[in-house]
């Protein structure tokens, strides 16, 4: 079984979303790297595009029901209309559903704002036909927000 690794992250320097297939920490600093093979040789090309920590991703290795690829950070929503947010615990991918319509806020050092949920985890390998992606976290925080 081959797994394919993926890995997505907004640039710091366009703000954009970047993509590539392996992740490195260099001074601190967090770049997404795209490595290729060319010809019959092995030959690797390493691109580091430095992104902000906080949105690096990794591909769940499904896609929606749109055959959108889904990621860590994902706001999904299922067959139900019920809002889930893909995760990752260390084992296994996860998708958060809100059990409470209680809110929190966190305020960040930097007096960012941070919106927490109150939520259920349930195993994302068995629930994650039907899903859609409708935004991330990073994004579209407002549909969560607002939910």
């Amino acid at each position: 079984m081959n797994i394919e690794l993926k890995f997505r992250g907004k640039s710091i320097s366009k703000n954009k979303w970047e993509y590539g297939n392996g992740v490195f920490k260099y001074r601190n600093k967090i770049y997404i790297v795209y490595t290729s093979a060319k010809f019959d040789k092995i030959i690797r090309q390493a691109l580091g595009i430095e992104i902000q920590p906080e949105t690096l991703g990794l591909w769940t290795g499904v896609h929606d029901k749109n055959d959108k690829e889904i990621f860590t950070g994902d706001i999904c929503k299922d067959e139900e209309g019920f809002l889930l947010i893909v995760d990752f615990d260390g084992f296994e991918y996860i998708l958060k559903h809100k059990l409470y319509d209680y809110r929190s806020w966190k305020v960040l050092k930097s007096g960012e704002e941070k919106f927490d949920w109150y939520f259920e985890e349930i195993p994302f390998k068995d629930n994650f036909a039907g899903l859609k992606v409708i935004g991330n976290i990073f994004d579209n925080s407002e549909i969560i927000k607002s939910y």
